[in-house]
């Protein structure tokens, strides 16, 4: 297939309209037509439209390929009741059901989470039970709504019994604070976040860290005025545990007297050739008691294939270290869906993890981000298929059970393999706050550092107001000011959003 065209009635949805099209043609150049533009010669056309019908709307959508061949979609939507989603977003997920809807029947392809797209699956649970449904009768409207399968819809509310206690839907002055570290021991190919080769950039870990400091002194100084309560705090990156244990040190000192009275302390030091005793011993003393050491794959071969400069016998080693350091939790991360991998590889994966027995698994489901190298250099490496993915992703669901874990939080993200999930597993009592709060968007997050996202919660109106650093090194030394006066007007702020306190 050369080429997708996509009329729209309402072209302010075409990324969203795009997102559903891409589940079912991946890669396929998709082009939006706009009025005037002249008519495609190849290729699928692809035709959105809606009217007001009633109380609702009704959703229609055609395609038509080169050979001629025509289909429709219709989909009916029913205006909802006082208080329930807001309206734009109800338009949206009618545009692209009936999308889906007709792609189903051109491809004969099913989802399994349907329709789905740049929404957190369980952010919409929570919302279809605060409207008064009992889990079963939420988990048939995802169903005959969404096309959710019966599967997925049964895990969103087996990690929402997981959130009990957890989750806290009163966030008024309560933080969390991300300090981001931006350097890698080298870059994965799969990567796409900010971060950095530190044996290539070494020479700006020294002034990273000093405007490091300063935005931690004065964003805890405005915070403490204000009157925020912090809940988690999280050193990510990048690798935290790239830069040396004296200025680890320093770091979480200065973390710890901006931002007292934390009650969980995480720092991901996923890269276990990042990891040594002095360094480990630096974040005991400081107060963490969360860390996340990273194997992706137990196969040395993807392992060197996909830029990580290590072996899978050095990341039995830093588990034993940080095990031997007495830490309360440790999370190891998988990806399912690595260049050249088989569900084979992943059953020896769990089978070796196992004899680790971790606190946390987090299995990612490959994604193929934009900024990443395995994007640019697509042709160079063999994928496995979706299905393979999807039996490598139930291996780790049955490994994770049989281990005594539970998942307890999930997110998905564009251009992941088979259209799955990303999902973290924790044994009773294990579960990660922050990234509970951060994926549920419950609690205001404080972001510091190069490519931090600040993320300002307001309940009440259902809404999130974002705060972006800028993502290059030189520039947030050099305008690491400026990174703080953006802050300053949310963080000072009065937050007139006080809902009842409802714990679930």
């Amino acid at each position: 297939m050369g080429s997708i065209t996509l009329k729209m009635q309402h072209p302010a949805l075409y990324s969203e309209a795009g997102d559903v099209v891409r589940l079912f043609y991946g890669d396929t150049p998709l082009t939006l037509y706009r009025e005037g533009d002249p008519e495609p010669e190849a290729g699928l056309v692809i035709v959105q439209r809606a009217r007001r019908e009633g109380a609702g709307y009704l959703h229609e959508a055609l395609l038509k390929d080169p050979d001629g061949v025509a289909l429709t979609s219709t989909y009916r939507q029913q205006e909802m009741g006082e208080g329930t989603l807001e309206q734009k977003r109800y338009f949206k997920y009618g545009v692209k059901i009936a999308l889906y809807h007709l792609l189903t029947q051109a491809t004969g392809k099913a989802m399994p989470w349907g329709s789905l797209t740049g929404i957190r699956p369980t952010k919409l649970a929570y919302e279809l039970l605060a409207q008064g449904r009992s889990v079963q009768q939420a988990a048939q409207y995802l169903k005959d709504t969404f096309d959710v399968s019966r599967d997925k819809a049964g895990l969103l509310f087996q990690i929402l019994k997981a959130q009990q206690g957890i989750v806290c839907h009163e966030s008024f002055r309560q933080l969390d604070v991300y300090v981001g570290i931006p350097f890698c021991p080298s870059r994965c190919t799969y990567c796409s976040f900010a971060a950095c080769d530190i044996r290539k950039n070494r020479k700006w870990v020294e002034p990273y860290l000093a405007a490091l400091h300063h935005e931690i002194k004065v964003c805890g100084q405005m915070a403490r005025q204000a009157g925020w309560q912090v809940r988690a705090v999280y050193l990510g990156g990048g690798t935290p545990t790239a830069i040396s244990a004296p200025q680890l040190s320093a770091l979480l000192e200065a973390v710890n007297l901006a931002f007292p009275g934390a009650v969980e302390v995480t720092v991901e030091a996923g890269r276990p050739d990042s990891i040594d005793r002095d360094k480990l011993r630096a974040l005991r003393e400081a107060g963490v008691g969360r860390v996340s050491i990273n194997p992706q794959t137990m196969n040395g071969e993807t392992l060197m294939r996909m830029g990580r400069t290590h072996t899978p016998e050095q990341i039995v080693q830093a588990f034993a270290l940080a095990r031997e350091a007495g830490f309360e939790a440790i999370n190891m991360d998988l990806i399912a869906g690595l260049p050249g991998e088989s569900a084979q590889d992943m059953a020896r994966t769990l089978r070796q993890i196992a004899d680790l027995a971790p606190d946390n698994l987090t299995v990612h489901t490959l994604a193929m981000k934009r900024a990443s190298k395995l994007k640019e250099e697509k042709g160079r490496f063999s994928l496995p298929s979706g299905e393979e993915v999807l039996k490598m992703l139930e291996a780790a669901r049955t490994a994770a059970a049989e281990w005594g874990m539970e998942p307890y939080y999930l997110y998905r993200q564009k251009y992941m393999t088979g259209n799955f999930e990303n999902i973290g597993y924790s044994l009773p009592g294990k579960a990660c706050i922050y990234n509970i709060d951060i994926m549920e968007e419950t609690h205001s997050i404080l972001a510091l550092g190069a490519g931090g996202i600040s993320k300002w919660v307001y309940p009440a109106e259902n809404r999130l107001e974002r705060t972006p650093n800028v993502k290059n090194i030189e520039q947030y030394i050099a305008r690491v000011d400026e990174m703080i006066a953006r802050k300053e007007p949310r963080l000072c702020g009065a937050l007139l959003d006080r809902p009842e306190t409802v714990i679930v």
